[in-house]
């Protein structure tokens, strides 16, 4: 959709208009292009400004959604409230926790920890690890599966 670019600006103030908002507005935009960048509606430039505005109102809904449920407070409430930091024990428990999944990592077998690393860290869904790793859908599972398994044991200490 190269009407995309080229009328840019336009779109980010007619999303902005809805919004009242332009950081949300460059989000619903980018969000637009996205779902339509693949799609080759007869008339393009109308169709962008369909979904935005459908992107924009369900956004203002579910604002409005959001705002019935939570009570909004001033700063100074807020300042006086305390900081939602772990305390020192909170923060040992994690990092042996960490520590304990990550020597089960280490005991992995080297295909296993590359599914993990390409899934988890990588974001990959699991046909695109099986291309990689030249495996099946199937095999690439089971070795995520298998892998994230072995890793909870070992962070478990009672296990």
């Amino acid at each position: 959709m190269s009407c995309y670019l080229s009328n840019r600006p336009q779109l980010l103030h007619y999303a902005g208009r809805i919004l009242g908002d332009t950081s949300q507005a460059e989000d619903i935009v980018q969000e637009a292009w996205v779902r339509c960048h693949e799609i080759h509606p007869e008339h393009p430039l109308n169709f962008l400004y369909r979904v935005i505005r459908n992107l924009a109102l369900d956004t203002q809904r579910r604002m409005i959604r959001e705002d019935q449920r939570f009570v909004r407070v001033g700063d100074e409430i807020m300042a006086s409230v305390a900081a939602d930091i772990p305390g020192l024990d909170t923060e040992i428990a994690a990092r042996q926790e960490l520590e304990r999944v990550m020597e089960g990592f280490r005991d992995l077998p080297e295909l296993t920890k590359q599914a993990i690393i390409l899934y988890r860290f990588d974001g990959l869904k699991l046909r695109e690890i099986a291309k990689i790793l030249d495996l099946s859908i199937a095999r690439v599972h089971g070795l995520v599966v298998e892998g994230m398994e072995r890793c909870r044991v070992s962070s478990d200490p009672t296990e």
